[in-house]
């Protein structure tokens, strides 16, 4: 194949460069840091509102290990970070960011519109705010049900 090289000899012209060990050892560094921080934030929010993971953990129908796991995660899915929030009390929202236009996800809604949409064996259909952000985001967003707000 013409234009294509393997791995092996990317990562071999990479690591010759001069800044490459310094390069490399910030982004393990700011990785390790993300990691960290995102560690904390669940088992702080848990500790801020005062659950313990036990707590937690029967709300949820898990063992206390189970939940420790999750707070220490790095990558999750938004099912269960949605019912981690949920069991606090709390809700997930996402926020899709377009240049100046935000479109605010809401799990609970989309589930409850793919629930119903499937019971209707029709398609899943989305709400769009009126205006110019809704026009434009209108017609893209396929699957998701959101809210679009101009900023």
């Amino acid at each position: 194949m013409s234009g294509h090289r393997n791995f092996k000899e990317l990562q071999k012209e990479l690591e010759q460069r001069p800044d490459y060990a310094e390069k490399a050892a910030a982004a393990r560094e700011r990785h390790a840091l993300e990691d960290a921080t995102y560690e904390q934030t669940l088992a702080q929010l848990r500790r801020a509102l005062d659950l313990t993971q036990t707590q937690l953990a029967e709300t949820l129908e898990l063992t206390q290990s189970e939940v420790s796991r999750i707070e220490r995660r790095p990558d999750l899915f938004l099912s269960t970070l949605r019912r981690y929030l949920e069991a606090m009390g709390g809700d997930l929202e996402l926020v899709g960011v377009f240049n100046d236009r935000r479109v605010t996800i809401t799990l609970g809604e989309l589930a409850e519109a793919r629930a119903e949409a499937a019971s209707l064996g029709g398609p899943l259909v989305y709400e769009v705010a009126e205006g110019a952000a809704g026009a434009a985001l209108g017609t893209t967003l396929g699957e998701v049900v959101g809210r679009v707000v101009d900023d």
